[in-house]
């Protein structure tokens, strides 16, 4: 898989993890070599990745993982140059969808920047999209990750500050309970998704009014959904629909919406066809993984759908990414288990999804022997996976 870093070409369309191990299989090898290990098979090298180097969330490595300083700088061009750190270029031209996905506050704004950029860039021929959507949802803010209330607030520029969509927000601190009920200050991905749109633009945005929604379901720690999307409009009339996708109960973590469910819910609401073109706009490291995760639930769709990343080059030192790049580099390897092991699969079974891929990467790291990686393919060959 190639990333693409002259704007004259498009980002690499085959966002499949097969074709990006099979690219890298021999710096895949160089890395495991770096860290003393042995290079045996796919599955044996994904099995002992995924339970030794990853940790719970994206780019944070186990802590009982440790990289010293000489294998991170023995690591890091090899990193380089499976293109962790480079961006994803557009062609010029009209496309139908652009999907702006959502992350920590920070990683939205560099992606409506990027997003606002590329489509009032002034020189060359311009890009422009049909439709555009804002695949935020019921993370709730965290302090941690996305800063408070009012560190957020105070590195806002005057024109965002002043916004009436803004000030509305700020009003709610002083509602009572609002914190309880998630309806305080830029209380969840979802309106943090639309701040970092007007940020990008410097507040040159029209907000419209919340189209709302009734869910029944209910997550721990998560209230029901009353918002479905907002209409937000830009300056030059390209209008981006902002979606509330609801959370997920997810494997590792508490319920949260992630690329696969915002993908999914995506389809159930909006109208994409095939034949259709769909960028998606994320940060440079994760888009392998969140441009994949889009194509995969497209494609079980609309097979016929071309889906294609952009996301702009990781600023500064790209050394400060490693440990992200590293572990990618690893979701990549378990996604390539996940997309063999479904291909393996008798005719109308049910498909292998990544929490049982998980599951028979970690038998195989029991007991990580070429009998055990057999058996298990055998299993998968013959339907015998359990459920």
């Amino acid at each position: 898989m190639e990333t693409v870093q002259s704007p004259r070409r498009h980002a690499p369309i085959n966002f499949s993890s097969s074709a990006f191990v099979g690219t890298h299989e021999g710096r895949y090898r160089d890395i495991w070599s770096i860290l003393g290990q042995e290079w045996d098979n796919r599955f044996l090298a994904a099995a002992w990745a995924v339970n030794t180097i990853p940790g719970p969330e994206h780019g944070i490595l186990n802590p009982n993982f440790m990289l010293s300083d000489e294998q991170r700088e023995a690591i890091f061009p090899i990193l380089a140059s499976m293109k962790w750190f480079f961006g994803m270029q557009l062609l010029s031209g009209k496309c139908d969808h652009l999907l702006m996905t959502g992350a920590k506050y920070r990683a939205m704004i560099d992606r409506a920047l990027a997003m606002i950029e590329r489509l009032t860039r002034t020189e060359g021929k311009p890009v422009t999209f049909r439709h555009i959507w804002g695949q935020f949802g019921q993370r709730p803010r965290e302090d941690k990750i996305d800063g408070t209330v009012i560190d957020i607030y105070d590195a806002l520029p005057d024109n965002v500050k002043y916004h009436p969509w803004v000030i509305e927000q700020m009003s709610l601190q002083n509602e009572s309970g609002t914190y309880e009920l998630f309806n305080g200050p830029f209380a969840t991905e979802f309106e943090l998704g639309i701040l970092a749109i007007l940020v990008a633009a410097d507040g040159d945005v029209i907000i419209g009014d919340y189209a709302p929604c009734s869910d029944a379901k209910n997550l721990p720690g998560v209230p029901a959904r009353t918002v479905e999307s907002c209409k937000l409009t830009l300056a030059n009339g390209q209008e981006i629909t902002a979606i509330n996708c609801p959370a997920v109960e997810r494997d590792y973590g508490p319920p949260r919406p992630t690329s696969i469910s915002t993908t999914e819910h995506l389809l159930q609401t909006c109208d994409i066809s095939e034949g259709e073109t769909i960028v998606v706009v994320t940060v440079r490291i994760h888009g392998p993984r969140i441009v994949g995760d889009v194509e995969r639930v497209i494609h079980s769709v609309h097979p016929g759908v071309k889906v294609l990343g952009f996301s702009q080059s990781v600023s500064g030192d790209p050394r400060k990414y490693i440990n992200h790049a590293l572990a990618e580099s690893v979701n990549q390897l378990v996604k390539w288990a996940e997309e063999t092991f479904n291909a393996m699969c008798p005719t109308g079974s049910k498909p292998i999804d990544l929490k049982r891929t998980r599951q028979l990467l970690n038998r195989i790291h029991a007991n990580p022997t070429a009998q055990t990686v057999a058996c298990i393919l055998v299993e998968v060959t013959c339907g015998l996976v359990p459920a």
